[in-house]
């Protein structure tokens, strides 16, 4: 075909970008222009289309694989495999048109992307990082870390954009895309709708990154009076904004709208200032899924909180991470700890003066009592919010304990940090103590 040795590839790559343009995603044209711009046209754009081999793309692929990025990693195997993915659009596109009869990239073989499992910030791993410097590629802080850098960020601005990032699981872009308007205070759900990304310099709002992306996520006592104060602070603030404003929920203090980089950055510097392991602000998304992992949350539970569009992709990227803990002991450790966290949170509550009595409860079926166990250990700011949730330490919803809850008086002892009977004839406490029994013996 005579078009085939007319054109090069270079030519070629750049019509074919240009006349898809209309019918790309943003993202996707932006990810195809980076791919043609920063490996293909260099490597094999002087190539002509008809003189292109499978044999030389294979070879330009095992080069780029050698090459590191500007922070001195090796570039991912699965970037690799979406340079080649682009290509192969390309000349299939040439095929369709006639200009090549076979596309030379449909034989050529990417290297295998390891798939990137998330592992724990275990006292080992952190002792190792402390050491060396070097850090798992995707990382999850456990309980304890978390605790520690909300009690490190409980003054900042951004404490409820970190709080719905960890505990709801949102996407960078939809943090940003977040609006007030998509958040049903009354109704305790959040509505992912739009995602905001900075493309080539600028800011697109954009459906979800698939249809299952587009979810409700229902909101805990917790994130509800966390986003309600954080509300307040930004009404205080508002003066002098556009008005354009004034509908993203986390915004930069002067009412811009914050970017996704904007916070990556920002997270990094918290984590920094924590003196915590490192973990990127995509991380907490992990921590969402394996806090709730960890809690007996069903597999089709935290794939429909997160958007995923398979279960499969949860459990392979996510609930690796228990690999780290037998479950057993993960969740006796995570009572302790609960029971010990629930303690300094009412000792840090009397000492203010402080006490919130939730406006709503939610029932068992909305959140499983597992996780809310985890959401209960992380204290938000000036309320912390005692008795928030069910119950920590034995696993009983708020229905089983709010009929007998009540504040302890002066001098009196403290029954059940759960529901705060301050005699031994809560049932909770006797359950604990016999399965305390029967582990001794």
């Amino acid at each position: 075909m005579a078009a085939g040795h007319a054109w090069t590839l270079e030519r070629w790559l750049r019509h074919w970008l240009q006349d898809n343009r209309h019918h790309l995603r943003p993202t996707t044209h932006d990810g195809y222009r980076k791919h043609i711009d920063t490996y293909l046209v260099p490597m094999l754009g002087h190539h002509t289309l008809a003189d292109l081999t499978t044999r030389q793309i294979q070879a330009t692929l095992r080069v780029i694989a050698t090459r590191r990025t500007t922070g001195g990693d090796l570039i991912a195997a699965g970037t690799v495999v979406r340079i080649l993915a682009t290509l192969r659009s390309a000349l299939s596109a040439a095929v369709r048109e006639g200009f090549i009869t076979t596309s030379p990239a449909a034989a050529a073989r990417p290297p295998r992307p390891a798939a990137p499992h998330a592992v724990l910030w275990t006292k080992r791993r952190e002792s190792d990082w402390r050491l060396d410097s070097v850090r798992p590629r995707v990382a999850v802080w456990d309980t304890r870390h978390v605790t520690e850098f909300f009690d490190h960020v409980r003054d900042e601005r951004t404490f409820a954009l970190w709080w719905v990032a960890l505990l709801c699981g949102l996407r960078p872009g939809e943090l940003a895309g977040l609006r007030w308007r998509d958040i049903d205070l009354e109704e305790h759900t959040l509505d992912v709708v739009q995602q905001t990304l900075c493309i080539a310099g600028k800011t697109h709002h954009l459906p979800p990154k698939s249809m299952t992306s587009r979810r409700t996520v229902t909101l805990d006592d917790a994130a509800i009076a966390v986003l309600q104060h954080h509300r307040d602070r930004q009404e205080q603030e508002s003066f002098g904004w556009r008005e354009d404003s004034r509908g993203h929920v986390f915004t930069c203090i002067n009412g811009a709208l914050m970017k996704p980089s904007t916070m990556s950055h920002q997270f990094l510097k918290a984590v920094r200032a924590s003196g915590l392991p490192p973990i990127r602000l995509h991380d907490l998304r992990h921590g969402a899924a394996t806090m709730a992992f960890a809690a007996k949350a069903d597999l089709k539970y935290v794939q429909q909180r997160l958007g995923h569009s398979s279960p499969v992709t949860t459990a392979a990227i996510y609930i690796s991470v228990l690999s780290d803990i037998d479950n057993r002991q993960a969740q006796a450790t995570a009572t302790r700890e609960a029971e010990h966290l629930v303690a300094d949170a009412d000792h840090l509550a009397d000492h203010a003066g402080l006490h919130v009595v939730p406006q709503h409860r939610l029932g068992v079926g909305q959140v499983p009592s597992g996780q809310a166990q985890w959401l209960r250990l992380v204290c938000p700011p000036e309320a912390l919010l005692r008795g928030f949730l069910p119950a920590v330490a034995c696993g009983y919803s708020e229905a089983d304990h709010c009929s007998q809850r009540r504040d302890p008086g002066v001098g009196e002892q403290r029954g059940c940090s759960a529901c705060g009977i301050g005699d031994r004839s809560c049932e909770c406490v006797r359950q604990r103590e016999t399965a305390g029994a029967g582990e001794r013996e």
